[in-house]
């Protein structure tokens, strides 16, 4: 989705792959319920965690478009990652 990998999503996969440092391997996945009858309904979760022995890594992303304010944007995800640390504690 956009949200994981952005728009025009060739020119921001290249950008991504050139510029980032980071394995995106716990960057996103999906939750939801599936369903055998057809009603599945799966949602695109950008807040991740990989547990390292006693340790954990949080993940969390940011929907950035045209129109967002970076700051804000940061600041977002920066309270995502949050909520995650305050559930571990």
């Amino acid at each position: 989705t956009p949200a994981v990998c952005g728009l025009p999503k060739a020119e921001a996969y290249r950008f991504i792959h050139e510029h980032e440092m980071l394995d995106r391997r716990y960057y996103a996945g999906f939750v939801g319920w599936t369903d055998p009858e057809g009603d599945t309904q799966l949602y695109v979760n950008l807040r991740c965690m990989e547990q390292q022995g006693r340790q954990a890594v949080l993940y969390a992303g940011g929907g950035i478009l045209a129109s967002s304010d970076v700051a804000s944007e940061w600041e977002e995800t920066l309270h995502k990652l949050e909520t995650i640390q305050r559930i571990l504690r």
